[in-house]
């Protein structure tokens, strides 16, 4: 699903291997691109490695930001520490010429706030919930327009995590192939059309004869 919405194939646990792998996979990268240096290029040996090792560091802080917003109940400590990996990650972005995103920006300014103000923390946090949110926040929007924005925003997240619950679309697939029998009104009704009817036949044959 992510990757159809996302429109590229290193996506969902794709970007959890690669940012729990960080430093052996650049560390092969930095290899690779190292040998594969023409002659004509202005890259140097040096400037590849400053390159893949601030994409490494940069992978370990943000994973270490979303394997923080995975804890359960976090103390002080845990927020102290999230703002400083992704005051870190955001600084590092600005050394390699990336600008502030969005998603940076909310994550700086609002996400370690989040984790105090939510009881028990972000712990049930998912990437691809946020992302899927973005493409049908439109639909929402509009069904809910006469909603405050609290009561807009309860409505969609527990409407949500409702739909995806695994007991829910279990129960949502076994419909495919559950069939409802038919009430006993009903079939009385219909065995009662069936002897009228062939009394009526009955009857006709016998004025005919």
């Amino acid at each position: 699903v992510r990757a159809e919405y996302h429109g590229g194939d290193l996506t969902g646990v794709h970007i959890k291997i690669f940012m729990a792998n960080a430093k052996e996979i650049m560390s092969r990268i930095r290899d690779y691109l190292t040998k594969s240096l023409h002659d004509d290029s202005d890259e140097t040996p040096d400037s590849i490695k400053d390159v893949c090792n601030n994409v490494e560091n940069l992978l370990v802080l943000w994973e270490g930001v979303l394997s923080n917003l995975h804890i359960e109940f976090p103390e002080e400590k845990d927020f102290i520490e999230t703002q400083q990996f992704v005051d870190a990650a955001v600084e590092l972005s600005f050394k390699m010429g990336m600008s502030k995103t969005v998603k940076g920006h909310g994550a700086q300014r609002h996400i370690v706030k989040q984790m105090r103000a939510v009881y028990g923390g972000l712990f049930e946090f998912d990437e691809q919930w946020a992302e899927r949110i973005h493409q049908i926040g439109k639909n929402y929007d509009m069904k809910y327009r006469y909603q405050n924005e609290y009561r807009k925003a309860m409505t969609r997240a527990m409407e949500t995590r409702r739909l995806s619950k695994p007991q829910t679309l279990a129960a949502t697939a076994s419909l495919a192939t559950f069939k409802r029998g038919k009430r006993k009104a009903v079939i009385a009704k219909q065995r009662s059309d069936k002897r009228v009817k062939s009394e009526r036949r009955s009857a006709a044959l016998n004025n005919k004869m």
